[in-house]
This record gives C-alpha cells, structure tokens and sequence, in this order.
C-alpha cells in the first residue's frame, strides 16, 4: 500500500493511505524564516505575539488562566491605555498593561513573551514594573481595642459633628 493511492471512493482512505510525500506536496508552502544563528527554518524561539490572557496567566499575576481571562473580559484591563474585554487580544514586546490586582493597581511593560509557566524567577523575567509604590497603613500604637472600646467608636463615627 506505501507508495500506492487507492481509489475507493472516499476521500479520507485516499489520506491516510497517502504517502507522506504526497501529502507535503499538497500543502502550501510555509514561510522560512531566519534563526538568529542564519539557519533557515520557522523561528519556534518566540512568539510575535500572545494572548493577554495566556500571558497574564504565565507571568502569574493570576493563579488560573480562567481568572486571568475574567478580569479581561469584566472590562479591568488597558492595554497601552486602551480598555480591552477581550481575552483573546494580542500583546507584544513593549506594550504596557494596567489592571487591579487585590487592593493596588498594577502598571507593567511586557519585556518578553513566555513559553510557559515557569518558576517565578522566571516569570518576573516577563516584564519590568511600573507600579506606584505602595502604601502601608499606619503601625497600631498601643494595644489592640476591645469590644467595647470599638463599640464607642463606631458610636462616635455615626454622630454629626458639633
């Protein structure tokens, strides 16, 4: 059967009885890229470019990519200052990404776009942030308040001013 085509009628026994010859002649040609190291060949080194979902999820701002993706699309991400809600939208080296993340806002410049979700060294690799620092509450002075004396307080915040 190698080497052979069979005509039975069916178009999917004429494929899988198809040398693997034939079948490569059959498919467009693929464009040739040049590795850095002046090889020809397709470049499987990089993407060009990436999900914002997928890339968030790699660079582990989100421990799922399903919640990566939720907060796409509920409208909590801009991409170079432009609302996106779209999951599947495409970032590249250099693009800047502005999304909540707990009780701050995040601002990050992609610096590469990953393969996988690696270790988190790795992942810090990914992008270079821009975040405003932030700010931690007041250290507590004395003891922490009991029930009652928070109970007064409370009180206190309810009354109108004098």
């Amino acid at each position: 059967r190698q080497g052979q085509r069979q005509t039975t009628g069916s178009w999917a026994e004429e494929i899988l009885f198809c040398p693997a010859q034939e079948r490569k002649a059959d498919r467009p040609e693929q464009p040739v890229c040049r590795r850095p190291d002046g090889a020809e060949g397709q470049d499987l080194t990089a993407p060009a470019r990436i999900r914002v979902d997928k890339w968030l999820y790699q660079a582990r701002f989100f421990k799922s990519r399903a919640k990566a993706s939720e907060v796409v699309s509920a409208g909590h991400l801009r991409i170079n200052g432009v609302k996106v809600s779209k999951p599947a939208s495409a970032v590249v080296v250099g693009d800047t990404l502005t999304f909540a993340q707990a009780r701050q806002i995040r601002v990050v410049e992609i610096a590469a776009l990953g393969h996988r979700r690696g270790p988190a060294a790795e992942a810090q690799g990914l992008y270079v942030d821009h975040s405003p620092p932030v700010e931690k509450p007041p250290p507590r002075v004395g003891p922490r308040p009991r029930k009652k004396e928070r109970r007064d307080a409370e009180f206190l915040k309810d009354r109108p001013l004098e």
